[in-house]
């Protein structure tokens, strides 16, 4: 994973910033499927839509409610963060809606301390309520 995205994460940057736009948030990455393969996508928040150039588009994630974790400490113990937001969405009786992904506020080239680190983790969930509205009586 660390050699995709150290190739991944500044193709999108030199893109994003050949082009101009403004980057209004950290680096992410998105899990569109994660196990024995991964599917994953690297994003760089930016201001307004950038044209599209090779693999690197714009896309705009979708608006709704969140389960939201702060990781403290080193990338490989990320998956101890997912563990207990998987729990507390089954005890809570909670659906995932779309992809997780994680915004990585800290740059490991300027803190070399991974006990610093400091990940932003973001599960969308279902809104059951809106879910009801959504639909159609009768």
């Amino acid at each position: 994973m660390p050699k995709t995205l150290a190739v991944l994460l500044p193709e999108v940057t030199h893109h994003a910033l050949s082009v101009g736009a403004s980057m209004i948030g950290p680096p992410l990455v998105r899990y569109h499927q994660w196990g024995e393969t991964l599917d994953i996508e690297t994003a760089i928040p930016v201001a307004k839509p950038v044209e599209p150039k090779g693999r690197v588009k714009s896309e705009r994630l979708a608006a709704g409610k969140a389960l939201v974790a702060w990781h403290f400490g080193p990338y490989e113990k990320l998956g101890e963060t997912h563990k207990r937001m998987t729990t507390f969405l089954e005890a809570n009786g909670l659906e995932r809606r779309g992809a997780p992904w994680e915004e990585y506020w800290t740059d490991p080239g300027m803190e070399p301390d991974p006990a610093k680190w400091r990940t932003k983790v973001v599960w969308p969930v279902k809104d059951a309520k809106m879910e009801k509205d959504a639909k159609p009586e009768g």
